[in-house]
């Protein structure tokens, strides 16, 4: 696992270091923190809408464990079984870099590019369902994940950054 952290720290500044020298400066900037934002809202934003897509993620895991496997082990996340060995990395991999990846490419990019073509619970839905489905937990937590995936869309799209799908997500 080290390792691999250590790659995903790597392949992590290559993109940073690719998007930056391939797109214009101001770029980076309008999609995290557009200029009429304030970071302490958007923070709280972040928080609120962890708050509101939780319970309904939560609802449909349970249900969905309930019909299905009955070894939570099975659609845990590989991370779970590292973390009493590398706690720090799987903090730093779970609660940083993922949701600043993640909500990069599925919220602003994959997100954005559906929202162009199409209504909001289409793109949200289609968003979802891919950020599920390249988790690594399994079927039985497809539908938890898009849920999550969702309820993130939502949020990036009624905030003008993408720093509250980031705080929602790391939270």
């Amino acid at each position: 696992l080290q390792f691999s952290g250590l790659l995903m720290l790597a392949a992590f500044a290559a993109c940073l270091i690719y998007f930056r020298t391939n797109t214009r400066p101001e770029l980076l900037r309008e999609i995290t923190m557009p200029p009429d934002a304030v970071i302490w809202k958007e923070v709280l934003a972040g928080f609120a809408g962890f708050a509101a897509i939780f319970p309904i993620a939560v609802i449909t895991l349970v249900s969905f464990i309930a019909l299905g496997s009955r070894d939570p082990a099975h659609s845990a996340h590989p991370a779970a079984f590292e973390i009493e060995k590398n706690p720090f990395l799987i903090f730093v991999l779970a609660a940083v870099m993922a949701p600043i990846l993640e909500e990069v490419v599925f919220r602003c990019f994959l997100y954005g590019h559906f929202r162009s073509n199409q209504r909001i619970r289409f793109a949200a839905f289609f968003s979802g369902a891919i950020f599920a489905a390249l988790h690594p937990q399994g079927m039985i937590a497809l539908p938890y994940l898009t849920v999550l995936g969702m309820g993130l869309a939502v949020l990036r799209e009624y905030r003008p950054g993408v720093i509250a799908p980031i705080v929602a997500h790391a939270t």
